[in-house]
């Protein structure tokens, strides 16, 4: 499925594709990810109070940071023009609901589940607390994005295929 990427602390040291670059020219890329990995940071918390900030249509590409400031995942919007945007995809990651979110199920999966307690683990088999309650609160608490505009869907592609390539250099965890 396009449009994501897991990136563990342990990623692959950075280097860019340079089919990636070339396509969307050089002064043109730099700007691009730039944004994405020194643009503004807004916390998942912080999402309801963006409204009108984040392009609810077009085409778009974010990254997600933890805490650490280690990048965690990449993302695009935007493959129908008329369709859902970054304001879409980005309210689904702040939500926590792990259905049809693969970003909600990797921080389900990579920080939330490694923490329970087997009482945690029993209340939500019981269905006595929420897992998708869990994967929000650890979301809005440890989790920022930083995301841009671009014309087209296919100039999203190529700037995610550059950052799941290593194109972010201060993104990687020595």
């Amino acid at each position: 499925m396009p449009g994501w990427r897991y990136f563990p602390s342990y990623a692959a040291p950075p280097r860019c594709l340079s089919r990636a670059c070339s396509s969307l020219g050089t002064e043109m890329h730099n700007e691009l990810l730039d944004g994405l990995e020194h643009g503004p940071l807004h916390r998942f918390a912080d999402y309801a109070d963006l409204t009108g900030v984040i392009p609810s249509g077009g085409a778009g590409v974010y990254t997600i940071w933890d805490d650490g400031g280690g990048l965690v995942y990449a993302g695009i919007a935007g493959r129908n023009p008329l369709g859902k945007g970054l304001a879409s995809r980005l309210r689904s990651h702040a939500s926590g609901r792990r259905s049809g979110d693969q970003f909600c199920v990797y921080v389900a999966d990579h920080y939330v589940l490694p923490d329970l307690t087997s009482e945690q683990i029993e209340a939500i088999r019981d269905s006595e607390l929420s897992m998708d309650a869990l994967v929000r609160a650890k979301i809005h608490t440890s989790f920022g994005f930083r995301f841009i505009a671009v014309a087209d869907y296919a100039t999203a592609l190529r700037v995610e295929s550059a950052i799941k390539n290593g194109a972010l250099p201060s993104a990687y965890r020595a």
